[in-house]
């Protein structure tokens, strides 16, 4: 309950998860005992009618056909392109602010610097190595002789 309370981040929400879990319980606790009253001793009665509804009720709720899946229209492509233009400009913009704090610390922009930049944005690299291997490939004689870029 202490979790619950410390991620529910609110007493009211507690108290109602709290509420939600024990009631759910009973009515689960309630079917079981009805069915098995009724397979074991035969006997039904209202308890059992009420168990027999509550089931239906959840099957129902399980197996129910979301009405929204006809009105909800997802375009994927649309929507990765979006993504995809909202990080090239995330990047650019980290780009410029990096080159801004490097001029202002006095350093040269060269064109390595540009490039490695550029490679560790696209955060793809794991390692040093990775990056080296991947800034080889962009400019060949970096891979003949490395390179510091600071």
């Amino acid at each position: 309950m202490g979790a619950i309370k410390r991620e529910m981040n609110n007493v009211k929400w507690f108290w109602f998860a709290i509420g939600y879990q024990c009631i759910l319980a009973y009515i689960v606790s309630l079917c079981i005992y009805q069915i098995g009253t009724l397979i074991t001793v035969g006997t039904f009665g209202v308890g059992t009618v009420v168990a027999f509804l509550l089931i239906i009720g959840f099957i129902y709720l399980l197996f129910r056909p979301y009405k929204e899946s006809n009105t909800l229209n997802f375009d994927a492509k649309r929507k990765l392109c979006q993504q995809n233009r909202k990080k090239k400009r995330c990047q650019m913009m980290q780009r410029e602010m990096i080159i801004q704090k490097l001029k202002e610390s006095g350093c040269r922009i060269t064109k390595q610097r540009l490039m490695l930049l550029d490679i560790i944005l696209e955060e793809d690299c794991s390692c040093c190595k990775e990056i080296y291997f991947k800034a080889s490939k962009v400019d060949q004689k970096s891979a003949l002789q490395p390179f510091t870029a600071w």
